[in-house]
């Protein structure tokens, strides 16, 4: 199912490997996700090019705070 318990939308660990493939980031390039959510996507990027800036926003705060959590 693509809605977590709390009815908020999140991206398959499958999705998110593609979304890296395809998205084909650059040095020094900006990356922004306007519904980052938890930041799975965002983190993920990193992995595959850490020489960019990601910003991720969402308007929701316990979004926001899921992903301060996980970039710690």
């Amino acid at each position: 199912s693509l809605i977590s318990e709390t009815s908020d939308f999140y991206s398959p660990a499958d999705i998110i490997y593609l979304t890296d493939l395809t998205a084909d980031i650059s040095l020094g390039e900006v990356v922004l996700d306007p519904f980052c959510g938890a930041a799975t996507l965002l983190i993920d990027s990193v992995h595959q090019q850490s020489n960019a800036l990601y910003v991720g926003i969402d308007d929701k705060s316990v979004q926001l705070e899921r992903a301060l959590l996980n970039v710690q």
